[in-house]
């Protein structure tokens, strides 16, 4: 890759030209948090945040996830205790639903979670991606088929969600684990963030003679 991008640099054609991206294999979103964050509560709160936008954007691409990875680890720049802690969490069978992802999350938080460390960065990544209507997908061995099954509503009722956030704006209905303050430990310090005046209606800018 780095070849055929030096040549292109070079007036060369050496990458074909997409007209439709391709889906995405994984599906990451994790952020550095504005304060330490020390209990488990906290993180799983970030964490069920992280979640939900990976599940939406999952959605976006017609796609089903069949594992969760979840990290959390602490700063390499402090003088704090170093750790990080990460794990793979399988689902049953793949989904888009939102409530499936969080219960793996909730899970493999369970078990990489370590009491007295200042956690300056957690995330999560969906794995094993597949389209979501693809016939042959695998199903749990331990499951009705789906026909059968009285729970599969989860991707109409996803899908009801996405779109009433669509239409009445971001966050309108959204799972109850992601609520939380602006001024929570583990958000993003915004103090030096770029005015939105082309799209936040409270910054927009008076001129006054």
């Amino acid at each position: 890759m780095l070849a055929k991008t030096a040549e292109e640099l070079a007036g060369l054609p050496r990458l074909g030209w997409e007209e439709f991206p391709a889906e995405k294999q994984q599906i990451m979103c994790s952020r550095s948090f504005g304060h330490p964050v020390q209990h488990v509560n906290d993180l799983f709160e970030a964490l069920s945040v992280f979640t939900a936008r990976a599940a939406e954007r999952l959605r976006a691409q017609e796609s089903a996830t069949g594992a969760v990875y979840v990290f959390a680890r602490t700063s390499f720049f402090r003088n704090d205790p170093p750790y990080s802690g990460s794990i793979v969490v399988p689902l049953a069978r793949t989904t888009d639903d939102t409530r499936a992802m969080l219960d793996a999350v909730r899970q493999g938080l369970k078990r990489i979670f370590r009491p007295g460390f200042n956690y300056a960065k957690a995330g999560v990544c969906l794995l094993d991606i597949e389209p979501l209507n693809r016939a042959n997908r695998q199903l749990s061995l331990f499951e009705p088929l789906p026909e059968a099954k009285a729970g599969n509503n989860a991707s109409k009722i996803m899908q009801s969600i996405d779109g009433i956030n669509q239409r009445y704006g971001k966050s309108t209905l959204v799972p109850a684990s992601t609520l939380h303050d602006h001024d929570t430990a583990w958000a993003m310090k915004q103090e030096r963030k770029t005015p939105a005046y082309t799209t936040d209606w409270s910054q927009i800018v008076e001129i006054r003679r």
